[in-house]
């Protein structure tokens, strides 16, 4: 089952709403999740079942997953009600706090569950 999340920063940054995880008629193919492009400094939402993992936004390759140590600067014990693995079997967590914010390039970026759920 998938979830929304939104993401708010102390200076002032907030994302969209995001929809992380995946429905019961994808849940196979797409699994999103936030992750961070080092190349247009931007946060993005994407497949981390897609081989060929791209941002979406200017298509450059160098993103890295929201929770790599790159994004998060400390795996908090409070976790998103997001937890999965990926397809090599990776647990892919998210943490609710500690996470680098793309606007003031500080790790005070925090995720909240948001109001969806989705199947």
């Amino acid at each position: 089952m998938g979830s929304s999340i939104n993401g708010t920063c102390e200076c002032g940054y907030v994302t969209e709403e995001l929809y992380v995880g995946s429905g019961r008629m994808n849940y196979e193919t797409v699994c999103m999740f936030p992750h961070y492009c080092q190349n247009c400094q931007t946060l993005s939402n994407e497949n981390i079942y897609d081989e060929n993992l791209i941002c979406s936004k200017c298509k450059s390759s160098n993103i890295i997953p929201y929770d790599d140590k790159r994004a998060c600067s400390f795996m908090e014990h409070k976790v998103l009600s997001f937890d999965t693995k990926d397809k090599i079997g990776r647990d892919v967590k998210l943490s609710a706090i500690n996470n680098l914010c793309p606007k003031c390039k500080n790790y005070k970026l925090r995720f909240l569950t948001g109001a969806v759920m989705w199947d």
